[in-house]
């Protein structure tokens, strides 16, 4: 009778250690059935635009939900571009996140262009998720001038206003801006100021040609604009 109870005991325990749950995903534990999750800045694809001259890198974060804390980080199609990870460069190996649930990347962009990569975590058992990351980084786009002429004759005559008010960056969107501009009068008369309207008094009567070139914070040029003011 007491071998029968221990073989009923044995045949007891073996079953209830054979459907052990998980508690919290209610799974058999012996066995993962889940694949790790891997958010970057609370998404699975992030997506963004910035001008590269100003802002080659570019930092994230990103958070994991697993039910174990095993797992391998592993950064995929990324050329031109590096992935830092407390510190260390993680383009090109597997690197070890057990216990890690959120932190923060860094990548920076060897050049302007679009980079499209993926950040996959792997578990012991092999399961994969990626997060998708894409970034624009513009390459410097030029600025545009924009030239308006007015004679006013206050407080001399035949006194003009040159005004380039309205010049744009066309990547202000991004952190561009125009820092100067380059004004020439009937091609004998040219300076480089940083105020956006000047004023000019012609020795006399005529026709004039004006010209206006603006300077972004990249240090490069617009096409140069003129306009024709008949001054009487």
């Amino acid at each position: 009778m007491k071998k029968y109870l221990l073989y009923i005991g044995i045949l007891l325990v073996g079953f209830s250690s054979c459907n052990k749950k998980n508690p919290v995903t209610g799974t058999d534990a012996s066995v993962d059935r889940l694949a790790p999750v891997i958010l970057v800045n609370g998404l699975e694809t992030l997506r963004d635009t910035m001008k590269f001259s100003l802002h080659p890198e570019y930092a994230f974060s990103f958070s994991i939900q697993d039910d174990q804390t095993e797992r391998m980080l592993e950064v995929e199609n990324l050329q031109n571009g590096l992935l830092y990870f407390q510190g260390k460069i993680v383009n090109d190996a597997l690197t070890n996140i057990s216990g890690i649930t959120n932190g923060q990347f860094t990548f920076k962009a060897l050049e302007a262009g679009k980079f499209n990569f993926r950040v996959n975590v792997r578990d012991p058992q092999g399961l994969t998720t990626a997060a998708v990351v894409e970034i624009n980084m513009l390459d410097n786009l030029l600025p545009v001038a924009k030239l308006a002429l007015e004679q006013i004759d206050d407080p001399a005559p035949y006194q003009v206003e040159i005004k380039g008010l309205e010049s744009f960056d066309q990547d202000a969107r991004w952190g561009g801006k125009v820092m100067a501009y380059e004004y020439m009068v009937d091609e004998f008369y040219t300076t480089e100021s940083v105020r956006s309207k000047i004023e000019y008094i012609f020795p006399e009567p005529g026709t004039y040609t004006i010209g206006l070139r603006v300077k972004d914070n990249d240090g490069e040029w617009s096409e140069q604009l003129t306009k024709q003011i008949s001054v009487q």
